[in-house]
């Protein structure tokens, strides 16, 4: 099978401070002063500490501070081998009092002077930290932060002041094109004469030297174009038309110039340019595809699984314009088969047709209670428990002091708290994956009123099998699980806070972390079994009864009909991306650099491949490893014996067990085609491989190979004796495709994970499992149309 990548979301790596920060003053401490204040952000280094910020109007900035100087001595008192506190305690003084820095600037030693004041309010120092960070990105990075920051309710005024300043800041430096499409973006969405007027007068003219020969640069500007009221048509057409010069037929622009001419044309009634324009744009757009090969590199068929909207709804415009309104229902129709938008079931409705159904939430299954835990104070004295909270929501959020991502969502957070606590609501941020005093240096600088907690041992980052941050779990009053967010954005945060006063507020949202969408009515859920963390399944040789489930904590374990055998697990020391089920009972565990093989009763036999394992597969009795780089192939038998090392050194992207003319073989995709190797090492086969494919999973008497593949799975699904075989797609989309590619059903995964299918209960027929990291493997059984509905209720 065909495993995901995952990468975690948060790896920068930087200890930093805003020097005497501190927490809120407590009650027995309002009669003392705070510390002095200078306004830098640093970061230890031998044989001192590195300024990475400047905050601008501060003493700081005032005494001649620059970033990048290394900090030497503070007042005589050496910096080198000092932690994070050490070098804030050295700089911090009274209020008022002056500050004598020692500092290396390059290969010069100078003595500068610094007053220190009164530390602003959280507020001001958030401020005044976002102005610093904007002031030391070079200029094209820093307009486009200053346009993501533009307040709802912005205008032209707006938006020009920052390409003024742009043009100003980048001096005699090229212009950047993510400047001007950011800003191009900006005025589109404002509209208006006064927006067009300053882009024809004030943008064009001082981006065009730079970047007239970039095809992505005159599409851009072509739909900004067509986006006026009245849409500028010839222009438009100009612009696109000069882009499709710059861009032959295989330039990934060239489909989305076709589609700015074909909509310019229109414009301008000109029926003949629309009409060659559309069609262009849908055939020169490189579809992800699905195909199948026989075992001899024989393409045998293909499916497209994904439409354009954009490109087809341009379509349909110029061919219902053109009087051809069935062939603009037909483009319509074949993009819904692949994903459905409302925009193009609102095209068909317009046109007359009853669109198919849109996806339906079908299965909403509840997550087990969130893990007990009693965590000591981070700053304070005192522990607090899950078991204190109950009877009130609570939002948990994990976080480290190098993650940015984690210090941006809890900044927000520290502004909502207030709001929070008056409804109810608890806050708690659990530091994790650092140590104590890089943590505790960070929450107390930032002073967030909020508890802050250390999570002591590791105990709840094994118990939630953690591996990314930042993350967060909103929780209800019983402590169950009402939803979990990987990452942070701004929307994510609203609809968290939307959720937690619900909850305040008595509402009965159900708690889930596994909602699948299906298209159709032909999929009813079987089985739900509740297993934190499961990601990966693998079938069992020799075993009809039993699958095999991996977590991402390491843990593996049969999968019966009547959910995880827990009594017989075999946990990994590594974190598994792939799992394989060996002849013999021996199981083996996949991780990025590793091979652990997990025998019954016996330790773990772990091997180590660097810089790490591309791909593995089972190939008869034997599993077959690619390790990462141009290296060839390894053969281990269960005891991680090499049996064989063949098959030309060559980067691998993938294995997967196969035949050839009916013998085993393991199929190795490479940057210039497919090889068949032997179980013994030999070479059988080499032929190209087709859409660029980078994945390859097994089928019955061949391969299915695509762009958009990530695991694939075969089985009788509707009982008739042919193969029906199910694929999991980059998209976390899941198609069921007949024996010949038909759709059968489509649904859409919450969260990347694996698929099977397996008949476990012995009814004659297979079922789809899929394992859910988010909550656990739902069971789902296919009903054709014609039969009658076999759910059985789930408790």
């Amino acid at each position: 099978m065909i495993r995901p990548w995952r990468t975690p979301l948060c790896g920068v790596l930087l200890l930093a401070v805003l020097v005497g920060a501190g927490p809120p003053a407590r009650a027995e401490e309002t009669e003392e002063r705070p510390p002095g204040w200078i306004g830098i952000v640093f970061q230890p280094r031998d044989p001192g500490a590195l300024v990475k910020l400047v905050l601008p109007d501060m003493p700081a900035e005032a005494g001649g501070v620059k970033t990048g100087d290394l900090l030497l001595r503070a007042d005589g008192t050496e910096l080198a081998g000092l932690d994070i506190p050490g070098v804030r305690d050295a700089i911090s003084g009274s209020p008022g009092t002056t500050l004598t820095l020692a500092v290396r600037r390059g290969k010069t030693e100078l003595d500068l002077q610094v007053e220190r004041i009164d530390r602003p309010d959280d507020e001001t120092v958030r401020a005044l930290r976002d102005e610093a960070e904007l002031l030391a990105m070079p200029p094209d990075r820093r307009a486009n932060k200053r346009l993501a920051r533009l307040p709802e309710g912005h205008g032209v005024d707006e938006v020009g002041g920052i390409w003024t300043t742009y043009a100003e800041e980048r001096g005699a430096k090229a212009i950047r094109e993510p400047v001007v499409m950011g800003v191009l973006g900006k005025l589109q969405k404002l509209g208006g004469d006064v927006a067009l007027a300053f882009a024809l007068e004030q943008v064009l003219p001082v981006a065009d030297p730079d970047l007239s020969d970039e095809p992505r640069y005159q599409r851009r500007i072509a739909d900004f174009l067509l986006a006026q009221e009245p849409p500028q048509a010839e222009q438009a057409r100009a612009r696109a038309s000069a882009g499709l010069e710059l861009a032959p037929a295989e330039h990934r622009e060239h489909p989305w110039l076709q589609r700015a001419l074909g909509e310019a044309a229109l414009r301008a009634q000109d029926m003949p340019t629309a009409l060659a324009a559309s069609g262009a744009a849908l055939e020169t757009w490189p579809a992800p595809t699905l195909v199948w090969l026989g075992s001899d590199g024989a393409e045998l068929r293909s499916r497209v699984t994904d439409g354009h909207s954009r490109l087809a709804r341009s379509r349909a415009e110029v061919l219902a314009a053109a009087g051809d309104t069935g062939g603009a229902r037909t483009v319509l129709v074949n993009r819904l088969a692949y994903r459905h938008d409302e925009g193009t079931a609102e095209d068909l409705v317009a046109l007359g047709v009853t669109p198919p159904p849109a996806p339906r939430p079908a299965f909403h299954l509840t997550a087990e209670p969130f893990p007990e835990f009693s965590l000591p104070r981070l700053i304070g004295e005192g522990e607090i428990s899950l078991t204190d909270l109950r009877g009130q929501p609570v939002l948990l959020a994990l976080w480290a002091s190098w993650c940015g991502p984690c210090k941006a969502e809890l900044a927000h957070l520290a502004g909502v708290y207030p709001d929070l606590q008056a409804q109810g609501v608890e806050v708690l941020a659990v530091n994790v994956m650092e140590d104590r005093e890089a943590g505790r240096a960070h929450a107390e600088a930032a002073g967030w009123t909020f508890p802050v907690l250390r999570d002591r041992n590791k105990t709840l980052t094994r118990a939630l099998g953690l591996q990314s941050i930042p993350r967060s779990y909103v929780l209800d009053g019983e402590g169950r699980v009402a939803r979990m967010a990987q990452g942070y954005s701004k929307a994510a945060a609203r609809e968290q806070e939307e959720l937690l006063a619900a909850l305040a507020a008595g509402g009965s949202a159900s708690p889930n972390l596994l909602s699948i969408e299906v298209g159709d009515g032909h999929l009813e859920l079987a089985a739900f079994h509740a297993l934190p963390q499961a990601s990966l399944l693998a079938t069992i040789p020799g075993e009809d009864d039993r699958l095999l489930v991996g977590t991402s904590t390491g843990s593996l374990m049969p999968l019966t009909a009547a959910g995880p055998v827990h009594e017989a697990e075999r946990r990994s020391p590594y974190r598994p991306k792939e799992i394989h089920a060996l002849p013999g009972g021996t199981w083996a565990a996949v991780s990025k650099k590793h091979v652990a093989l997990l025998a019954e009763g016996e330790d773990p036999v772990s091997l180590t491949y660097a810089p790490r394992v591309a791909a593995s597969a089972v190939v008869g009795d034997l599993l077959v490893v690619a390790p990462g780089g141009k290296k060839a192939l390894v053969a281990l038998d269960a005891g991680g014996a090499v049996q064989w090392t063949a098959g030309e050194e060559a980067v691998t992207w993938d294995l997967a067990p196969g035949d050839h003319g009916g013998a085993p073989a393991a199929v190795r995709v490479r940057p210039d085609g497919i090889e068949l190797l032997s179980p013994a090492g030999a070479t059988l086969a080499a032929f190209s491989s087709p859409v660029g494919a980078r994945r390859v999973a097994p089928l019955p008497g061949g391969l299915l190979v695509g762009s958009p593949l990530e695991a694939a799975a075969t089985g009788d699904l509707d009982g008739d004796g042919t193969a029906e075989t199910t694929v999991l797609l980059n998209t976390r989309q899941v198609l069921g495709l007949s024996a010949r590619g038909a759709l059968l059903f489509r649904l859409q995964l919450p969260t990347a994970g694996d698929i099977a299918c397996a008949d476990l209960d012995g009814d004659g027929r297979d079922e789809l499992w899929i394992a859910s990291p988010a909550a656990g493997v739902a069971v789902l059984r296919y009903r054709p149309p014609s039969a009658p509905s076999r759910a059985v209720p789930i408790p």
